[in-house]
């Protein structure tokens, strides 16, 4: 006979840590299928299609299992009327956890969003069993409490409280004092119990004198009366304003497109502003501050990169387009496969990041159509001119690769920008009154020429900084299509970084060849702001690169550097994905909320969480802390990575530009700037940064 469910909406449940870490190891599609599950679970728990069964008794009630699809299963269990979800994933994951031990309930969180309607008895069938209350700080990892202020040595003292009068009886600093207070009085305390994660996000932002807005939105969306002339520039055709790391060209920009918008009157149809970045991060951060600044995006406004605008514009325009990059990279690697068992020529021999890079940069970027105009093109910027037969060599990698590409009905990005530019120069469409392109230093030509026809009457509005381009450089604005002669300014000053930071950064770029010959430099005038200089950790293995940065995370969020930050002040960045990954388990694994960034999802720089991601993600934002982590030069993630086949001048181009990739890593710091490497192996940028600049220590 079954047990009938009482009438309820849904059922109310709780989130093990280790639940969230087995659904990060999931790819998208799978945890949509977990989503779907944990749906059904607290709306129907006797659905037939969950085949729910009970696995074992366990001491603090009893372990269930539900099918996921044919490769995933989860385990939870019921408390007190509640779901618990404890661990999900295939099936020797489960059935090892089932195996081993049970859940442990003090490491329960509430879900992320809004909590599902109604919470009810639990039916008799199923055997819950009640659990005496836990203390008010009971569930709160350790860590989580550190982040919250409280002294290591006091930290057992306040998870073992059960009369809250005693927190009086610890002697802990007034500041978190008041915060455990606080937080004691909260009229959702049972709620905050069972989600301390949540609490960090909320009380710390709002009880801390200088948190209500954060750092970052400070950091920002202030400008000084230098840069709100730009705001309000009356400009004809395009304008460059070419400013120095922490200038404030970004803000400018975001004010600027604001102006602009809003001065559509009776008489003008205009005021609609594109806003273009070269990536998504920064993209995603504009749409952010334009939300914090007016509460949504303003009307008139548009933001996008520059690619993703071109390619929705060639689908508007009837073009069937496929983008693939992991297909992409296959074909390129089959192609120089291919010419090289016919072709025996040295530069065969490069890593397929030289081809990559010359066919999209060079090749496509600057719009060469035959192999007659490669062959004579002065390939700019790139350290060196390939002689005639390793020309020949790459082009016919070149065309065996786009031949590839079209039987697998597939285009790169190159493409698509060609066959936007090629849609605009034939039938023009200028939507905007004006286009704002941030991080313009890293367009090609071929996406500049195609902004050129977006704008009515050419109206381009640049925002650049050579010293921080780490895609393309090497040819004139002219040559790309951009006439800027007499309607160029620079911005010298400097307002993000302290002046400590400023100084360790200058003593790097300035060893910039390419800089340096281009007369591109523009040294900043040094800031009024002063800090601590920064922190040169050496650590013993590259393992250890994530440990000390959750340990110095801790540090600062319990104010032991003498000022406290939330979580949400610091990032992490990191030369390759694979540095990220690995950071980003060490502080989840540990509760330090945080987040990385990755391809799949829209990434918020707002948000109290520390935030990992690449330095090229990077670009055009900043956090008042900031951990730059590899600065090693071991394998497998050495940095810089060389391609010591390359010629000398080609080798020295591509170390000049991942030391302008280092650049932009350490102006992201505001205050506080920290450099990871490995004892005995450094970097060989950290020999070209001033020792004088820096605090050099061991790890413990």
């Amino acid at each position: 006979m079954t047990t009938e469910l009482p009438p309820v909406e849904e059922y109310d449940y709780r989130v093990d840590r280790r639940f969230l870490r087995d659904l990060e190891a999931l790819v998208q599609h799978e945890r949509a299928q977990v989503g779907k599950t944990i749906r059904l679970l607290s709306r129907d728990p006797r659905h037939p299609g969950l085949r729910c069964k009970k696995l074992h008794a366990a001491k603090q009630g009893e372990i269930w299992e539900a099918r996921v699809d044919q490769a995933h299963r989860l385990l939870y269990q019921w408390v007190n009327g509640m779901i618990y979800l404890w661990r999900v994933g295939p099936h020797d994951v489960i059935d090892e956890a089932a195996r081993l031990g049970q859940p442990d309930l003090s490491r329960a969180v509430a879900p992320e969003g809004p909590m599902p309607a109604g919470t009810a008895a639990v039916p008799p069938a199923l055997a819950p069993v009640t659990v005496a209350p836990p203390g008010p700080f009971e569930r709160f990892s350790p860590t989580l409490l550190q982040l919250l202020g409280v002294p290591e040595k006091h930290v057992d003292a306040v998870r073992a409280l059960r009369d809250p009068e005693q927190v009086w009886d610890l002697n802990l600093p007034k500041d978190v004092l008041s915060t455990l207070l606080d937080i004691l009085t909260r009229p959702d305390l049972h709620e905050v119990m069972f989600d301390p994660a949540r609490l960090l996000f909320r009380a710390t932002a709002d009880q801390l004198a200088g948190y209500c807005e954060g750092r970052i939105k400070r950091l920002l969306l202030n400008l000084d009366p230098v840069q709100e002339q730009y705001v309000r520039l009356q400009t004809r055709g395009p304008f460059l304003l070419r400013g120095v790391a922490g200038s404030g060209k970004t803000t400018i920009g975001i004010y600027r497109a604001r102006a602009r918008a809003a001065a559509r009157d009776l008489f003008t149809q205009g005021g609609r502003v594109l806003f273009l970045t070269y990536n998504r991060v920064l993209a995603d951060t504009v749409r952010e501050l334009f939300a914090e600044l007016y509460g949504r995006l303003p009307d008139g406004i548009e933001v996008d990169t520059v690619d993703r605008w071109l390619l929705g514009f060639c689908r508007q325009r009837g073009h069937p387009v496929r983008v693939d990059l992991s297909g992409t990279q296959a074909e390129l690697r089959a192609a120089i496969d291919q010419v090289r068992a016919t072709r025996p020529h040295v530069v065969l021999r490069r890593l397929p990041a030289f081809f990559e890079h010359e066919l999209d940069k060079v090749i496509k970027g600057r719009g060469v159509a035959t192999r007659e105009e490669y062959l004579a093109i002065d390939r700019v910027g790139t350290g060196t001119g390939l002689g005639e037969a390793a020309r020949h060599a790459v082009w016919d990698v070149y065309e065996a690769y786009q031949r590839r590409l079209e039987d697998r009905g597939l285009m790169d990005f190159g493409d698509v920008r060609l066959l936007a530019l090629h849609e605009l120069e034939t039938r023009p469409e200028p939507r905007y009154d004006e286009v704002v392109v941030d991080e313009a230093q890293d367009l090609v030509p071929v996406q500049l020429r195609a902004v050129r026809h977006l704008a009515r009457g050419n109206n381009i509005f640049l925002l650049a900084d050579a010293a921080q381009s780490i895609y393309y450089r090497g040819i004139s604005w002219r040559d790309a299509g951009m006439d800027v002669v007499g309607r160029a300014r620079v911005l010298k000053t400097n307002y993000r970084n302290t002046a400590e930071v400023v100084c360790a950064a200058n003593s790097l770029i300035a060893h910039s060849p390419t800089l340096v010959k281009h007369g591109e430099y523009v040294p900043p005038k040094a800031t009024r702001a002063h800090g601590p200089r920064p922190v040169l950790i050496a650590c013993a293995t590259e393992a250890d690169h994530a440990r000390v940065v959750r340990q110095e995370v801790v540090r600062l969020c319990r104010g032991d550097t003498g000022q406290r930050y939330r979580p949400g002040d610091i990032a992490v960045l990191a030369p390759t994905r694979a540095w990220c990954v690995q950071v980003h388990g060490e502080l989840i694994n540990h509760d330090i909320p945080c987040r990385v960034r990755t391809d799949n999802e829209r990434f918020s720089v707002l948000e109290n969480e520390v935030k990992v991601l690449t330095i090229h993600s990077a670009k055009g934002i900043e956090f008042p802390v900031v951990f730059v982590v590899g600065l090693t030069h071991n394998p497998p993630q050495p940095f810089p990575r060389v391609d010591y086949t390359a010629p000398p001048p080609e080798r020295e181009a591509e170390l000049d530009a991942s030391r302008r990739l280092l650049y932009v890593g350490m102006t992201r710091a505001a205050e506080r700037l920290y450099l990871l490497t490995t004892r005995g192996a450094p970097s060989l940028f950290l020999r070209e940064i001033e020792p004088a600049t820096l605090v050099s220590r061991d790890a413990p």
